[in-house]
């Protein structure tokens, strides 16, 4: 029992209890306790349907990103954030299309701004450092 107040042990679990894996596990108990009891097929079912439908997803947009950058960097004979910003731009207005104009402008606006974001990001962690 002393080693339970050892302040070196009593942060070990606290860090253990804080991890990802220990937060999912923990939750898959408590709905196994507590909520009520589905069947292990039928949970690996609904998920195995909804990662499906979460990766044609992704990779529809991104194809539709990808292949507009292509298109783009070809016609314009260079490779920069301005490649990034207008092919984000037409994937957002494209997958809005349905929307309406207003959806299309934001949606060019939010996925140009997202390219953008993450062109600068990668160019700096991708980039050696000048010192």
């Amino acid at each position: 029992m002393d080693q339970l107040n050892n302040p070196i042990i009593t942060q070990m679990i606290q860090n253990a209890t804080e991890t990802c894996v220990f937060k999912f596990g923990m939750s898959g108990v408590m709905v196994g306790v507590a909520g009520e009891p589905l069947k292990f097929r039928e949970i690996a079912r609904d998920m195995y349907r909804t990662s499906s439908s979460y990766a044609r997803n992704f990779a529809y947009v991104g194809a539709i990103y990808a292949g507009t950058e292509c298109l783009i960097a070809s016609y314009r004979a260079e490779h920069d954030v301005g490649n990034s910003v207008a092919a984000g731009c037409f994937t957002g207005a494209f997958l809005a299309r349905n929307a309406g104009p207003q959806a299309m402008a934001l949606g060019c606006a939010g996925f140009a701004a997202f390219s953008a974001a993450i062109d600068h990001v990668l160019e700096n962690y991708s980039s050696p450092k000048d010192e």
